[in-house]
C-alpha cells in the first residue's frame, strides 16, 4: 500500500507537468503563460479563499455554521470556485500576457493553474505513509501538534484504512478531469479576449458551476461508482468542449489564410 501511494503521490504532479510538457512539444507557448496559472491559483485560491474566510469569522460566521448548513456551506464553495478562477485567470491573460496571448497560452495557464492543487493532493498522499508507518509503529503521538491533535490524525489513519486504494485511485482520476476542465475553461476565456465578446466568460463561468455541480451531488452517494460516473461525465464535457472548439478554430484559420490569399490575389490584378 505504502509504494503504491508513493506513486499516486507522484502521479498527481505529473499529471499537469507531462500536459505541459506535451503541449510544448506540440505547440509552442510561452514559459509566462506557467508563472500565470501559478499566480492565479495562489491569488484565487490562497489569497482571495483566504479573505473571505477571514471575513465571514469576523461576521461571526463559523466552523459550525457550515457543518449545520452544509448545502449552503456546497454552494458557496462551488460559486466561489468558479467566480475566483475564472475572473482572475481572464484578468490576469488581459494584463499579463496582452496581445501576445495565443491559444496554447491560454491551455498552458490551465494546466498551470492545476499544478499547486496537484502539489497538495500529491504532498498529502506522501505525508499519509508517514501517518500510516508512524501509527503501524505505535509512534503516531509523536506527530501530533496543537494544529494536529492526536485524535485528528487517528481519524485521518482510521479513514485511509476504511477507503482502500481504490478511493486514492478515484481521487487521482478526478485530478485528472479537474486539470482537463481547467484548459478547456482558459480556452474559453482566451476567446473572450479575443473576439472580444465577454459572454464567453459567462459560458466558462456556467460550465465550470454545472461540472462542480455535478460532482458535488455525486458525493451525497455513497456509492463510488457514481462519483466515478460523474467524474466521467465532466471529462467526457471538457473533451467534447476541446474537440469542437478546435474544430472551428482550424476552420477560422483556413477562412483567415484564404481570405489573405484572395486579397494578395486581388492587390496583383490591379497591378
Amino acid at each position: 500500500m505504502y509504494t503504491q501511494l508513493y506513486i499516486i503521490g507522484a502521479t498527481y504532479l505529473l499529471i499537469p507537468v507531462s500536459a505541459l510538457v506535451i503541449l510544448r512539444i506540440r505547440h509552442k507557448y510561452r514559459i509566462t503563460s506557467v508563472f500565470t496559472g501559478v499566480a492565479a491559483f495562489f491569488i484565487a485560491m490562497r489569497v482571495l479563499m483566504t479573505v473571505i474566510n477571514v471575513l465571514f469569522s469576523l461576521v461571526g460566521v463559523t466552523g459550525e455554521f457550515w457543518n449545520a448548513h452544509p448545502v449552503l456551506n456546497e454552494i458557496l464553495n462551488i460559486l466561489l470556485n468558479v467566480v475566483f478562477q475564472n475572473i482572475v485567470i481572464y484578468y490576469l491573460m488581459k494584463l499579463v500576457m496582452k496581445s501576445r496571448l495565443s491559444l496554447y497560452d491560454s491551455m498552458a495557464i490551465g494546466f498551470s493553474f492545476s499544478l499547486g492543487n496537484c502539489f497538495i493532493q500529491g504532498y498529502y498522499s506522501i505525508y499519509l505513509v508517514r501517518l500510516l508507518k508512524s501509527h503501524e509503529a505505535g509512534i503516531l503521538d509523536q506527530l501530533a501538534s496543537e494544529a494536529l491533535p492526536l485524535e485528528t490524525l487517528q481519524e485521518t489513519v482510521d479513514e485511509a484504512l476504511s477507503y482502500g486504494l481504490g478511493h486514492y485511485y478515484l481521487q487521482l482520476f478526478a485530478a485528472l478531469t479537474i486539470v482537463c476542465l481547467a484548459a478547456v475553461l482558459c480556452m474559453l476565456l482566451y476567446h473572450a479576449l479575443k473576439k472580444p465578446d465577454k459572454m464567453y466568460i459567462l459560458y466558462a463561468c456556467g460550465i465550470h458551476a454545472f461540472c462542480l455541480a455535478l460532482i458535488a451531488l455525486s458525493m451525497l452517494s455513497s456509492a463510488s461508482f457514481v462519483y466515478f460516473l460523474a467524474n466521467l461525465a465532466v471529462l467526457g464535457i471538457a473533451v467534447a468542449i476541446y474537440i469542437l472548439y478546435k474544430r472551428w478554430y482550424r476552420e477560422q484559420q483556413l477562412d483567415l489564410a484564404r481570405r489573405k490569399r484572395e486579397y494578395k490575389q486581388s492587390l496583383k490584378s490591379q497591378e
